[in-house]
């Protein structure tokens, strides 16, 4: 218990270090805010999402699918993006379908949970065919389950014949045979 009355060191930094940013970004404008959406700091992404969504500010749009479209832009500042356009209302399946091959793993999954409401509608068809043309090669479990999970959502007989190819080949990964019932539940499929 030695120095428990003395407070805590929450942070230390160099002399020369340059002070870090304002943490207040209640100020910042509409731009300023879809930038913060590409943070590297996690506290500020989440923030400036929450104050876009908050304020219902769809002319952020526009600087968040710029952030999609930097090849350079970070994954967790990608499903940020997307998320908030999302929330505000402004993704499209144009905006989706790129993050379907995405390289990392977890975009893939957010951009199939963002894919799921158009499955079953036509204006998202070409959405469902780069779902349906990247199950196939699929590598990661954690997204191929969120393929048989995300398929159940279309009503295209091409979603209903993944999923049973899903049933055959990948029933070794755990948790795909519940994710492929839960697919086929409504369906009215034996």
């Amino acid at each position: 218990y030695r120095g428990h009355d003395r407070g805590r060191i929450y942070r230390l930094t160099h002399r020369e270090a340059p002070p870090a940013p304002s943490a207040d970004l209640s100020a910042f404008d509409t731009k300023a805010l879809a930038r913060e959406c590409a943070s590297p700091l996690f506290w500020r992404r989440q923030t400036a999402q929450r104050l876009l969504i908050e304020r219902g500010d769809k002319h952020a749009a526009p600087e968040l699918r710029k952030l999609l479209d930097d090849t350079f832009t970070e994954s967790s500042a990608v499903i940020t993006a997307l998320r908030t356009l999302d929330q505000l209302g402004a993704l499209t399946p144009h905006n989706v379908q790129p993050f379907i091959g995405h390289a990392d793993p977890a975009v893939r999954v957010h951009a199939l949970q963002l894919a799921d409401p158009w499955f079953a509608r036509d204006e998202g068809r070409t959405l469902l065919d780069a779902a349906l043309n990247a199950v196939a090669t699929e590598p990661n479990s954690r997204v191929q389950i969120q393929f048989a999970l995300s398929l159940g959502e279309a009503r295209d007989p091409r979603a209903f014949t993944a999923l049973a190819r899903l049933a055959r080949s990948r029933l070794s990964v755990r948790w795909m045979d519940a994710a492929i019932l839960s697919s086929l539940h409504g369906q009215g499929v034996e």
